[in-house]
This record gives C-alpha cells, structure tokens and sequence, in this order.
C-alpha cells in the first residue's frame, strides 16, 4: 500500500508539471502563428501591420493579451484582442509593426513569454531585417 501511494505522489507532481509545459507550449504556438499573420496582412494588404502584446494588471488574473492591428482606420483591429492562458504572461509590452516588404521596424524583437511565479520561460525572435519569427 505504501508503494502504491508513493508511486502516486511521483505520478501527480510529473502530471502537474506536463500541464504546466503544455501551457507554455500552446502560449508560443498561438503567438508565433499571430506573429506569421500579422507578417502576411502586412504584405498581401499593404499596410503596415502591428503585432501589441502586453499584459492585464489585474483585470483577468495577471494574463497576457495580444492584438493584430494596422494604422488604417478602416480596418483597425484585425480579428479580435487575444488572451494567453491563465497565469501566462509576456515579460514585456511590445509593438512590432511589419511594413509593405514583411520586414520590421527598427532592430531584432524578443518576445518572451513566461509562467507567473515559475521560471519556466519561452522567447520569440522576430528579425528586423525579414520579419520571420523563430521560437526557440
């Protein structure tokens, strides 16, 4: 019976960190791929493209948010404004705006995606020169 219970304890504590992880793999997925959108919009529209992710204070649990939009009034907000799973949150705000050619502005971006009170984390690097988002 002792056995049993141990080999339990072992399992439920690998189980909770596969959930943890797969949290964090779903976060860079879903923002990698909004990334490649925005990237996309930007070329085939003509419109300068940007790609705002930061953080709720509060509002929904301390949870990242990101939105995919342009400069043109008229068609603003592309889809709607994105939450990351509970607890996940970006390090920091950024705004990356992808030009006509699918480049970006200014230098090389980081995205780093991380869990709140872990120190599992996760970056995206957008190139400046390309545009192209690579996770690692």
């Amino acid at each position: 019976m002792a056995i049993m219970v141990v080999l339990m304890a072992i399992a439920m504590v690998s189980f909770l960190q596969w959930g943890r992880g797969t949290a964090m793999r779903s976060a860079i997925i879903v923002v990698k791929s909004n990334l490649v959108s925005a990237r996309q919009w930007a070329i085939t529209h003509r419109v300068p493209t940007h790609f705002i992710c930061g953080n709720t204070n509060g509002v929904m649990a301390q949870n990242g948010f990101f939105v995919v939009t342009t400069n043109n009034a008229s068609s603003g907000v592309i889809g709607t404004i994105n939450y990351l799973q509970s607890r996940v949150q970006f390090s920091t705000t950024n705004d990356i705006c992808f030009m006509l050619d699918g480049s970006c502005t200014g230098t090389t971006s980081l995205v780093t995606i991380g869990l709140t009170g872990q120190a599992l984390t996760n970056s995206i690097t957008v190139y400046a020169l390309t545009g192209r988002a690579t996770s690692h």
